[in-house]
């Protein structure tokens, strides 16, 4: 299994906590039957803004970790939209997963129109935005899930809310968009060992058995697998 959105690198927003934890929480990810790992710290105006040069010494620390228990490692970020990350896409400053895709996050007060207009500046660029936990967007129902595929957006969802333990109301969210066929990825975004640690075998086994394997390998290995070789609409 591949994870693409996490917070397991330490000392650069509210994942973990330093490196003991990233070394824990790559071994929990291990012992799930995970390869590869994208690391994905936030970028968020006045909240997370950590330079990337930072984030790449921290990576370096990282991958030797990862390398002992087997797992590749990658880096990216978690983009807030907002002002910050527009200055950057127009830069072409970005730290994209893959080639192309761009780990995007709204906050709940964003419109089903903004992140439509969000969707198609983003491609505008050249980029592919893979949109971070939808299932927490209440602007994001189901028509307007198949909407922003439709304009070019892949839709991620957390582990955690499919299994429902991010609580009954996100659980009810994702597995509506999974039932419409409008997951693309399948990520834990975990931050600690403790309250929001990495489930992806728990939610794997889930998803074979209730969806079928086929279903719950494109999720979790094969779609995230072309994001990483750069190949997202393949």
């Amino acid at each position: 299994m591949i994870d693409l959105h996490c917070h397991l690198m330490p000392y650069v927003d509210d994942g973990a906590h330093d490196l003991e934890e990233s070394e824990a929480l790559l071994e929990m990810e291990a012992a799930q039957g995970v390869k590869a790992v994208c690391v994905t710290p936030h970028l968020r105006q006045g909240m997370f803004e950590t330079p990337d040069a930072a984030l790449r010494r921290q990576y370096e620390r990282l991958c030797g970790i990862a390398d002992s228990v087997g797992i590749r490692l990658y880096l990216s970020r978690e983009y807030h939209y907002d002002s910050l990350f527009r200055e950057k896409l127009r830069e072409g400053s970005l730290l994209p997963i893959g080639e192309k895709t761009i780990l995007t996050e709204f906050s709940g007060a964003h419109s089903a129109g903004q992140m439509l207009s969000a969707v198609k500046e983003i491609r505008s660029y050249g980029y592919m935005p893979l949109i971070a936990h939808v299932e927490r967007y209440p602007a994001a129902d189901i028509e307007t899930a198949e909407a922003l595929r439709g304009e070019g957006a892949l839709i991620q969802l957390n582990a955690d809310a499919v299994l429902g333990h991010e609580g009954r109301y996100l659980k009810k969210r994702a597995w509506a968009l999974l039932k419409a066929g409008l997951a693309d990825v399948i990520a834990t975004d975990a931050h600690d060992t403790e309250q929001r640690p990495p489930r992806l075998r728990e939610c794997y086994t889930k998803l074979a058995k209730k969806t079928g394997i086929e279903t719950a390998d494109r999720l979790l290995k094969l779609t995230p697998k072309k994001i990483l070789e750069g190949q997202p609409e393949d």
